[in-house]
């Protein structure tokens, strides 16, 4: 009988070493920021707000459109950083590059530190298919020491892909160009405060 037992636990143990042995690998994926040389200026001061991202999203995993209303949450494919932190980092970069500014500061910053201009972004879609990648997202502009908006506006805008069904990388890269398209149009709305009188 002690035979038998043994036996069904060897076998038993084996099948759960070759279940682990076959199981996926786990690869990681971050939002990036186009390399270009490093900002030279020190004005204006930029703040970059809390980002809020949809519940949905608000996970390691990768989340992709299966269908209209239906989502698939990726098993193997998973995000490095939270994606809230992944877009504000981005979003910080883009601007800094963009307005020419190394003064760039993430919230919280100090009361003694307060930026000329803060930003704060909310993500309202943020997904993609085998046809598209789409970010919508409302954003403002607050004049910090004033505590007062200046600029609000909903953006939405997609990225194609062109050639087979994208895999995980290939919609990193597209949310990362989306990103950039959105900073794009904040900073040219942070240009247009610095030109007025």
């Amino acid at each position: 009988m002690a035979k038998i037992i043994f036996s069904i636990f060897c076998l038993l143990s084996l099948s759960f070493l070759t279940g682990c042995g076959s199981s996926s690998p786990i690869n990681y994926y971050v939002l990036s920021s186009p390399s270009t040389s490093p900002p030279a200026g020190t004005s204006p001061i930029i703040g970059v707000g809390t980002v809020t991202i949809p519940e949905y999203l608000n996970r390691e995993n990768m989340v992709f459109n299966s269908e209209e209303n239906a989502l698939f949450i990726a098993d193997s494919d998973r995000w490095a950083e939270p994606l809230q932190k992944g877009i504000q980092r981005v979003l910080a970069m883009n601007l800094a590059s963009l307005l020419d500014t190394q003064n760039i500061r993430l919230h919280p910053w100090a009361r003694s530190a307060a930026p000329d201009y803060s930003i704060s972004v909310n993500v309202l879609r943020l997904d993609a298919n085998d046809k598209e990648a789409t970010l919508a997202a409302e954003w403002q502009i607050i004049q910090t020491t004033k505590q007062q908006p200046r600029s609000r506006n909903i953006k939405q805008i997609s990225q194609s892909f062109t050639g087979n069904e994208p895999d995980a990388d290939d919609i990193a890269a597209a949310y990362s160009v989306l990103l950039f398209q959105l900073s794009e149009t904040i900073a040219a709305a942070i240009e247009a405060e610095l030109r007025e009188p």
